[in-house]
């Protein structure tokens, strides 16, 4: 079976030209025909209706169209854009390799610095702030407690954490701010305790003017009332006895009311706090040498605590409620203060705060001696005579 298939295409010079080819149904070559007409004017119609197939020349026309603008797009380059890719390109790069690099290199570089690290000794440990009056044994043994937690590997934090809350947990230390490795060895940065007080055991007193006995045991507060240990560590926590609190020089607070707490921890009661508050306010003051012991046992008909001095000629000097609770109900404490001051200066009672031996009120209007009564009440037996005590009451009252 023979086809005769017509392609219609433009010639050169713009005419039209139909070719005719000739395929086998039977073989898969095909033959070319005969040119049959060339001519401008044939119409197209009649080869159409005889199976001649047209519009060749339109779909290749459009198909040379669509490359050659495919083609002129894919030859638009945009540098810019390019070189911006190659620079992301090349610091991914670069960031993959630093990962990988430290991945790999860290366990080397932890093993080296181990390896090359000395031994930490209490000799090679600095306490930065250390206060001059913390005893030297106590600086030798946290130095000791600080080196004990830490290994000679300068990478080892969790070493550095032990030590910070060892020396957190010594009574001595007040607070670690932190713990520093250098290249010698460690500074520590803390705050610590100082001791403020020794306080008198409670026990049974017999008799009033009997307040300190060799048997008497005494612990070191700080100035908030926490309990000191008597050796560096509190490992051997003893108290103090009478002939040793004048080698320790501290001011003697007697009569509490609570026992005494674990070295490290905070005095119950208001008592010791009320005889730390008047012992830190007359420290200083001249005639500070004078008193024996801060007495907190009194109390007044408020439960309020009732302080006294007792001075080393066996004297008795009451103050009444403790600074800053006076308010109207007796005079300012500076005015109490002034008072003393006048009073150590009488040289005719050799300038003595009891008047030599004397029990003196400061609680009321003006300083005034008082004696037991016969059955034991508080008996007035004479103003002090004063200078000037019409200036002490001025003061008094415009302290109010």
């Amino acid at each position: 079976m023979i086809q005769i298939v017509a392609t219609t295409v433009y010639a050169g010079d713009g005419a039209m030209i139909t070719v005719m080819r000739t395929l086998a149904a039977d073989r898969h070559d095909d033959s070319t025909g005969t040119i049959l007409a060339a001519a401008a004017d044939l119409p197209i119609s009649p080869l159409k209706d005889k199976g001649v197939f047209m519009g060749w020349f339109l779909t290749r026309k459009s198909f040379r169209s669509a490359a050659a603008a495919k083609s002129a797009k894919r030859e638009k380059w945009d540098r810019q854009r390019t070189l911006q890719g190659v620079k992301w390109l090349a610091s991914a790069v670069i960031l993959v390799a630093l990962v990988a690099g430290w991945k790999y290199g860290q366990r080397d570089l932890v093993t080296y610095a181990s390896q090359r690290g000395q031994l930490v000794s209490a000799e090679t440990v600095e306490l930065v702030n250390s206060p001059g009056w913390l005893h030297p044994d106590v600086q030798r043994d946290l130095k000791w407690l600080v080196a004990g937690h830490v290994t000679a590997d300068p990478m080892d934090v969790t070493g550095l954490e032990r030590a910070v809350a060892a020396l957190a947990g010594n009574p001595w230390v007040e607070s670690v701010s932190r713990i520093e490795r250098t290249r010698i060895g460690l500074r520590v940065h803390a705050a610590y305790r100082e001791p403020a007080a020794a306080v008198m055991l409670p026990r049974k007193r017999d008799n009033a003017d009997d307040f300190l006995r060799k048997t008497d045991r005494f612990y070191i507060v700080d100035v908030k009332g926490n309990r000191l240990p008597s050796d560096s560590l509190g490992l051997r926590d003893e108290a103090y006895r009478v002939e040793q609190l004048k080698e320790i020089g501290l001011p003697v607070i007697v009569g509490v009311s609570q026992p005494a707490p674990k070295a490290g921890e905070l005095w119950a009661g208001d008592d010791v706090q009320a005889g730390l508050s008047l012992s830190k306010l007359l420290r200083g003051e001249p005639y500070a040498g004078q008193i024996m012991a801060y007495d907190v046992a009194g109390r007044d008909r408020r439960n309020r605590v009732w302080l006294s001095l007792r001075t080393r000629s066996n004297g008795t000097v009451w103050w009444g409620l403790p600074p800053g609770q006076e308010k109207a109900i007796e005079p300012a404490t500076k005015v109490k203060m002034q008072w003393l001051t006048q009073i150590s200066a009488m040289k005719e009672h050799r300038f003595s705060i009891d008047l030599g031996g004397k029990t003196v009120a400061l609680y009321l209007e003006v300083p005034t001696v008082i004696q037991p009564g016969d059955e034991g009440d508080p008996r007035i037996t004479g103003a002090i005579p004063l200078q000037q005590r019409d200036a002490i009451h001025r003061a008094r009252y415009d302290n109010r």
